[in-house]
């Protein structure tokens, strides 16, 4: 059986530890325009998760696979780019 809170507990550290990388990158707004939409997507897969439990619905197919597309969107498209733009910056240093 899945373990909902687990998940949503991870999804919560996930969003908090993307939005320290924010914190401490916010005075170059490249960061930001990768980071919050990333926020915004691990949010997004946190609430589609409890709406289904709160639903009683569980793990339906559909809600599965916008999960799933929610946290690989802010994997691909913020996180490891920043990720690889950092490296880049510390870097140059």
């Amino acid at each position: 059986m899945i373990d909902f809170v687990e998940i949503v507990e991870a999804l919560t550290a996930a969003w908090n530890e993307i939005n320290a990388c924010r914190v401490y990158t916010e005075q170059n707004v490249d960061f930001e325009e990768l980071l919050i939409p990333a926020m915004g997507l691990v949010n997004d897969a946190k609430l589609m998760i409890e709406s289904l439990v709160a639903w009683k619905l569980g793990l339906t197919a559909y809600g599965r696979i916008s999960i799933l597309s929610s946290i690989r969107g802010a994997i691909s498209d913020g996180i490891v780019p920043a990720i690889v733009k950092l490296e880049n910056c510390m870097a140059a240093k």
